[in-house]
């Protein structure tokens, strides 16, 4: 009767241990499957905004690229010029130099004036890169009466961008809203760096915005650059190009 009870008692420690392996095999499992999930997650969610930052980097370059298009320029005729055969404004016996736009340029150290004859001007770039000196020997020159000039723009600001948000519309489609703001190009600095308060105010009103939309950007103050840095809320359209976006116009 002992030895049986004694077997009874080994076969049910026996049962019992085995069942209690099964059960820790079992919550390991789980914990292996809960591991691997949240893993899995992880990953997903590091794709996913790997994936959201390579799109918004990638709309960040189309909004750029539309807004450099739109740009404040300081426009001069360079070369030998003359009221003769170039709209320069100028009223009798007015020195060049007396112009806004040409006082503020040659100020800024962006162009020379040389006193070429009764009624001339020799404009020069100053310190110009050789690879402008020859795109300026292949363009289209006004020759006649004397002059032999050419209408040329100084890039003073231009537009820059930062994403807010991408708004999905369609699977080939976005409307970005961002934030924009004038930067200053190395002519602007110039500018700012080497006139005046008082002769930043008065050139402002001779700056020509050039804008993909054909209008005046009433944004810009050459006087002001403060206002003009401000952030300003924009929103733009963008469709698939690729890998990219470009301004779904």
């Amino acid at each position: 009767m002992r030895r049986h009870r004694q077997k009874k008692k080994r076969g049910f420690n026996s049962s019992c241990l085995c069942r209690l392996r099964r059960k820790a095999l079992s919550q390991l499992g789980e914990s292996r499957v809960t591991v691997v999930l949240a893993l899995l997650l992880t990953v997903s969610l590091l794709f996913a905004g790997c994936s959201g930052s390579k799109d918004k980097q990638a709309a960040a370059e189309a909004v750029n690229k539309g807004l450099r298009r739109d740009a404040v320029q300081l426009l001069v005729f360079i070369g030998r010029v003359s009221e003769k055969c170039a709209p320069l404004g100028l009223d009798e016996n007015q020195d060049l130099s007396t112009r806004p736009e040409y006082h503020a340029a040659q100020k800024a150290g962006l162009i020379s004036i040389t006193p070429d004859g009764p009624g001339f001007w020799k404009v020069d770039l100053v310190n110009p890169n050789p690879k402008l000196v020859e795109n300026l020997k292949k363009a289209q020159h006004n020759v006649k009466d004397g002059c032999d000039d050419l209408y040329f723009g100084f890039v003073v600001a231009s537009k820059t961008a930062d994403i807010v948000s991408l708004h999905k519309v369609t699977d080939e489609k976005t409307e970005a809203d961002f934030t924009w703001k004038w930067k200053l190009e190395p002519a602007g600095v110039k500018l700012v760096d080497g006139l005046s308060q008082q002769e930043r105010n008065q050139t402002t009103p001779y700056l020509e915005i050039v804008s993909r939309r054909g209008k005046r950007d009433p944004s810009f103050d050459l006087g002001n650059m403060d206002q003009s840095s401000t952030p300003q809320p924009g929103k733009m359209a963008l469709k698939k190009s690729g890998d990219g976006w470009v301004i779904d116009e």
